[in-house]
């Protein structure tokens, strides 16, 4: 059993990686990630390279995007999808984009909250065809930490997952940006913030 946690960028992927690597969830990433629990292998399944998930069973790994980079066929799965409010992922999406592609070149890579809707709903249908999907809010595992991690030890008793272990790492927060980030409000929709520290 691979355990895939999936979303949108910026949607909790880490947090969740997080918490299952607390719980006790053995987890495949690169070696100069230990952050962000993550691997850039998962970005090369859209060229083919695939060998790599065997040696991912029995552990988590984070797959963002699946319509970019579907898993193959051919493994058992089950998937953690990420959700967040549309609004904090814009507003975090946005921020990473004005660091990657500052000026009138970020509206290439940046189309709304529209598209993250059909991004979510594409991603998703890719994903039940492969095998359960767990659906987890962002903002629910900030509000009720304790709630959110028994369902993470019910959807995988055989790992024996530590609750306690799973809450410790999330942060006593709000769903919003963190109040020392600066945020761009995109497309005249919002105006631009800026909070001093």
């Amino acid at each position: 059993m691979i355990t895939v946690v999936s979303g949108l960028p910026r949607s909790g992927t880490s947090l969740m990686m997080k918490m299952l690597h607390a719980g006790g969830m053995p987890v495949y990433m690169d070696d100069h990630q230990a952050v962000l629990l993550e691997t850039h292998r998962a970005e090369q399944l859209r060229n083919g390279d695939t060998e790599w998930l065997a040696d991912c069973e029995g552990k988590a790994v984070k797959i963002l995007e699946p319509h970019k980079n579907p898993p193959p066929e051919g493994y058992e799965y089950r998937f953690i999808w990420m959700r967040r409010s549309w609004k904090e992922i814009a507003r975090s999406q946005v921020k990473v984009l004005d660091e990657l592609y500052p000026g009138p070149e970020r509206s290439i890579h940046w189309g709304g909250i529209q598209e993250l809707k059909r991004r979510t709903t594409e991603g998703q249908r890719i994903l039940r065809k492969l095998g359960p999907v767990w659906v987890f809010h962002f903002e629910d595992i900030l509000k009720d930490p304790t709630k959110q991690a028994l369902r993470l030890w019910r959807m995988a008793p055989e790992a024996e997952l530590s609750v306690l272990g799973m809450v410790s790492v999330v942060q006593n927060r709000t769903g919003a940006c963190l109040p020392e980030i600066r945020e761009k409000e995109w497309g005249g929709e919002w105006k631009e913030t800026r909070v001093s520290s």
